[in-house]
């Protein structure tokens, strides 16, 4: 029995001992302690809590910041020309130019990574569906944007007094590139030609 009283308090002398060492380990940013307590059948462990060390820290809160989208390119399709009434020179709409009428588009990478060489398809409505061309769009960087414009086809144009086509583009179509937002690579308008 004394030995076992002796060696309860020697234990509890290490493990204050200890948690003193931790107090002022941790007002230093160093990591916790285990200890090995004697008073029972086996040793058992005791986590003195301190602060994590620097190393931990770092790791802990990259792991908890880890994002799936945090290193992708989101290629955002927009019109070139300011203005919405969609007539030339707004929208999508550029001048008129003797019936050589060009529709044109801003694409940028708004993501954090670069986008792979990909393309840009550009449709035109008719009457029994829609047809068109792609357009190459080369690698962009984060922040980077691209023009990419087509000629609109004669069979296009629909309408009586007021001309007017309708011209969808989809930037990465084939879906290549990776990216956070795979909704904002379509744009849907209309232009409306002059009257008479």
């Amino acid at each position: 029995m004394k030995k076992i009283i002796n060696l309860t308090l020697a234990a509890a002398v290490f493990a204050t001992s200890a948690m003193a060492d931790t107090s002022s380990s941790a007002k230093k940013g160093t990591s916790s302690k285990i200890i090995m307590t004697a008073t029972g059948d086996k040793p058992r462990e005791h986590i003195l809590l301190g602060r994590p060390s620097a190393k931990q820290s770092r790791k802990g809160a990259l792991q908890a910041e880890i994002d799936p989208n945090a290193l992708k390119a989101d290629l955002q399709i927009s019109p070139y020309f300011n203005g919405n009434s969609q007539l030339p020179k707004t929208g999508i709409c550029g001048a008129w130019n003797g019936g050589s009428q060009k529709v044109k588009y801003r694409i940028k990478n708004t993501g954090t990574k670069t986008s792979e060489a990909t393309s840009t398809t550009i449709m035109f409505k008719k009457t029994n569906g829609w047809d068109g061309v792609v357009v190459n769009l080369p690698t962009l960087n984060p922040g980077q944007s691209w023009v990419v414009q087509a000629n609109v086809p004669e069979w296009a144009w629909t309408g009586g007094d007021h001309q007017h086509f309708q011209a969808l583009a989809h930037a990465d179509a084939s879906q290549f590139v990776t990216e956070t937002n795979e909704f904002n690579n379509i744009l849907d308008e209309t232009c409306i030609g002059p009257a008479g």
